[in-house]
């Protein structure tokens, strides 16, 4: 197989294109869907065991989203990308990507936190530029990969999120039936 030519132990995935097929092969699967198709399909490719997905917002995080993808020796990697050009102004650094999640606009006292993945993220950082106009602070986290940031520490996660879970909101298209946790 190409993986055991290039070293390579690790499984990645991309989606974009215009069909709905799901496929995937040992390195890399180019697979077709309509966004909002694919988008509803997220949940369920969250819930398979021992597999990492990363739903980037930006070029620098797609670019890391590659790199772990290649590095991982530790099961299957998918990448849902998105068509649109997204500005995500926050340059984070490879080692808090990795851990799943990080601040992406900060208050030190906030009112809310929004949590987003992928374009909803530009969204987010939008939603919350037009609620500080009205004197609501709102947080930006951005969550690339809610597997990796359920493997996080209680503090970590605490940082991130915070302590008041009613002041978390997630931001994502599609089925929310994840996000309770």
């Amino acid at each position: 197989s190409i993986s055991s030519i290039f070293s390579i132990n690790s499984q990645f995935s991309f989606f974009s294109g215009v069909n709905n097929e799901l496929k995937s092969n040992s390195v890399i699967s180019f697979v077709g869907t309509l966004l909002f198709s694919m988008i509803n399909s997220l949940w369920s490719l969250r819930l398979i065991p021992n597999v990492t997905n990363f739903r980037p917002s930006g070029a620098l995080e797609t670019m890391y989203a590659v790199r772990y993808a290649l590095e991982n020796t530790k099961g299957p990697v998918n990448l849902i990308l998105s068509r649109q050009a997204i500005i995500v102004p926050k340059q984070v650094n490879y080692e808090d990507f990795v851990k799943g999640a990080y601040v992406v606009k900060d208050y030190k006292n906030y009112d809310y936190n929004l949590i987003a993945t992928g374009s909803e993220v530009e969204l987010a950082l939008n939603c919350s530029n037009l609620l500080e106009q009205k004197g609501v602070k709102v947080r930006v986290v951005s969550m690339p990969s809610t597997e990796l940031f359920d493997s996080q520490d209680k503090a970590y996660k605490s940082l991130i999120l915070g302590g008041n879970r009613e002041k978390n909101i997630a931001l994502e298209m599609g089925s929310s039936a994840l996000w309770y946790k």
